[in-house]
């Protein structure tokens, strides 16, 4: 149960731009009113996290830890948002039994950053 001051409540919608990525991974949660007008300085929740929207009504956030996060956002005189899961998962590459032995052997590690599409190898 809740009060409101008037008749007429204010609704929050969100957005976020991808709901499936790897950890680090960069994220826009937008915020709307029930115009489709951003909201600049709502709260957006993650988990124990929060976040608030910069003047365009969005935030940018990453998430550190494999796993499903439900996000929301929140400011006073709106309805709360519905809530959106998104899926954190980490990186695997699979590599020719060879290569892995290969590696090994010369005590070589990968570095490889899906942002950059690069792989590199370091000693």
């Amino acid at each position: 149960w809740g009060y409101l001051e008037d008749w007429y409540a204010h609704a929050l919608r969100i957005n976020v731009d991808k709901t499936d990525v790897h950890k680090n991974e960069e994220i826009k949660v937008s915020v709307f009113n029930e115009t489709m007008i951003p909201v600049e300085n709502a709260t957006i929740h993650v988990d124990s996290q929060t976040y608030t929207t910069n003047e365009d009504g969005y935030a940018i956030i990453k998430l550190a830890n494999k796993g499903d996060y439900t996000i929301y956002a929140e400011k006073d005189g709106y309805v709360r948002s519905e809530k959106i899961t998104v899926h954190v998962k980490t990186l695997t590459i699979d590599l020719p039994e060879k290569i892995i032995q290969l590696f090994q052997y010369l005590h070589l590690y990968i570095f490889f950053d899906y942002n950059i599409e690069n792989l590199k190898i370091i000693e």
